[in-house]
């Protein structure tokens, strides 16, 4: 964890063969209301940015994920000038035995149905890079110049 910089995780846990992910129906905060998303959440202090992805996948989804891989992280600014640092990982375990342990639903989508839906926020850059076996980690710097 970096002193200072809210630091989340959020994990996209596919099918063995990548043609399904699993997703959240987020009901916050608030901005994100509706949108599909993975699971994920804030890193603790003194935690791992992997126990994060781990603990958060167990909490929200009751998954024991055991090969979590990070593919990218992004850095941005946010509405209140507070740095954020999001770490993207990936699974292709499968979901079998998931189930919804939060107010948020899970849901299980065609990867490429999801990329196409209306409430998708981010999804269309984010699985195509999760699924390309070739990308290690990307880091990715939001242009603040653009706000």
């Amino acid at each position: 964890m970096i002193q200072n910089i809210k630091e989340m995780v959020v994990v996209f846990v596919f099918s063995p063969d990548g043609k399904e992910v699993m997703l959240i129906r987020k009901d916050h905060p608030e901005y994100l209301a509706g949108t599909l998303n993975g699971v994920g959440g804030k890193v603790e202090y003194g935690e791992l940015t992997s126990q994060a992805a781990y603990r958060e996948t167990k909490e929200e989804s009751g998954l024991g994920i055991e090969d979590l891989a990070q593919y990218c992280i992004y850095w941005g600014m946010s509405g209140e000038n507070r740095p954020y640092v999001l770490h993207f990982f990936k699974s292709f375990q499968g979901f079998e035995g998931y189930e919804s342990l939060t107010s948020e639903k899970l849901e299980i989508w065609k990867v490429s149905k999801a990329m196409l839906a209306p409430d998708a926020n981010n999804l269309p850059w984010l699985l195509p890079m999760a699924l390309d076996r070739r990308v290690g980690v990307a880091s990715i710097k939001e242009d603040s110049s653009e706000n």
